[in-house]
């Protein structure tokens, strides 16, 4: 593959429109895709986007995806979501017009779908899927292989994430996602095999870095759990949510109810939730962290990431992947679906967003 076409489907999104602009700073010809061509063209007026293409596409209509490949993209950014309902159709068609495809999911049930399903295809094409490669599940999964790094095999990864927000926290999209994931138990890698796991059957501290400090967190269902065990040799993945004490003890105590209750708080709130996301100065007051520990007979290893506003750094890890993809030179060029750190180096991704986005860097 040549070129430096990308197409980005969910443009007009709230995630899409923090990265379109992006994407186009890097140096890429940036193809905006989307189910609304009035936002779309809304889209391009912003400065810098203006000579961006148009293409119009529904997930739900599955033939008017062949339009995204029209002009020979050499990869398809997907931020349509929740990706368990719109996701796979686009995985489908990416594959078969031989494209690069990365998203930025959270949700680990549309994540092994498409790793079962897909991931002999993907490389008998040569094409990499990436799924979540966004803050979700990038981050942990490019500090877990730089803790591991020598210490293989691993007894256990452990890998924690703590947000602290002002005002609206998170999108819409984030939300509907959240609100797919509760609804069902998650899956854990536990004694060299996929286990199911339900959300809050474990709990424990983590010290994360200042200002978030030392915070309670439960077990949950994320991507590193089936992301890392396909390249690291580990024993046991456990993946972590940071949460308020009200929350963890009323978690703890409930959580064999939780896949119920969540299922009847999506349906009570999913006609509730407010289209959009956390303005500029939000995402600017926010703090996020990713802690990463590994132990094992060699040895044990702890990597904290910490930064500042979670969908600006978004779209900085999508802009990251995809000049790497455009080069053609990345360790996933031979294809399957991958995870962040099979795809990209993970010290120099993280390194790079160190430089570009402030992110802050520490390994014990």
């Amino acid at each position: 593959m040549s070129g430096n076409r990308v197409v980005l489907f969910g443009a007009s999104g709230y995630t899409g429109s923090i990265t379109a602009p992006v994407l186009a700073q890097s140096g890429v010809d940036v193809i905006l895709a989307g189910r609304d061509r009035a936002r779309l063209e809304a889209m391009r007026r912003l400065p810098g986007l203006e000579n961006c293409e148009i293409v119009v596409a529904n997930p739900l209509q599955p033939e008017s995806l062949a339009a995204i490949f029209e002009n020979h993209p050499t990869l398809l950014v997907n931020c349509v979501g929740p990706f368990t309902l719109y996701g796979e159709a686009v995985v489908k068609a990416a594959l078969k017009a031989g494209v690069h495809y990365l998203d930025i999911t959270g949700e680990q049930e549309y994540m092994a779908r498409v790793i079962n399903r897909y991931h002999a295809l993907a490389q008998e094409k040569q094409v990499a899927i990436i799924p979540g490669c966004g803050v979700e599940y990038a981050l942990g999964n490019w500090a877990a292989a730089l803790a591991a790094n020598g210490l293989e095999p691993l007894d256990t990864i452990s890998v924690a994430n703590a947000v602290a927000m002002k005002g609206r926290g998170i999108s819409s999209g984030s939300t509907l996602s959240l609100l797919e994931a509760l609804r069902k138990p998650g899956l854990a890698w536990q004694d060299y095999q996929t286990q199911v796991k339900l959300i809050a059957s474990e709990g424990r501290r983590f010290c994360f870095p200042e200002p978030l400090g030392v915070r309670r967190a439960l077990i949950a269902p994320f991507g590193e759990n089936l992301t890392l065990p396909r390249h690291i040799k580990c024993n046991n993945v456990k993946t972590y949510m940071a949460v308020g004490s009200g929350t963890y003890w009323l978690s703890r105590l409930t959580f064999p109810l939780l896949p119920f209750i969540g299922e009847l708080i999506r349906v009570v709130a999913r006609p509730f939730v407010r289209k959009g996301g956390p303005n500029l100065q939000q995402r600017g007051a926010s703090r996020w962290s990713v802690v990463t520990e590994v132990v094992g007979r060699k040895g044990a290893c702890r990597v904290a990431l910490s930064g500042v506003d979670m969908y600006g750094l978004t779209a900085q890890i999508i802009a990251y992947s995809a000049t790497q993809i455009l080069s053609g030179e990345f360790p996933g060029k031979s294809g399957g679906v991958l995870g962040a750190a099979q795809a990209f180096e993970s010290r120099a991704a993280l390194n790079h967003l160190s430089t570009k986005c402030g992110v802050k860097i520490e390994v014990e």
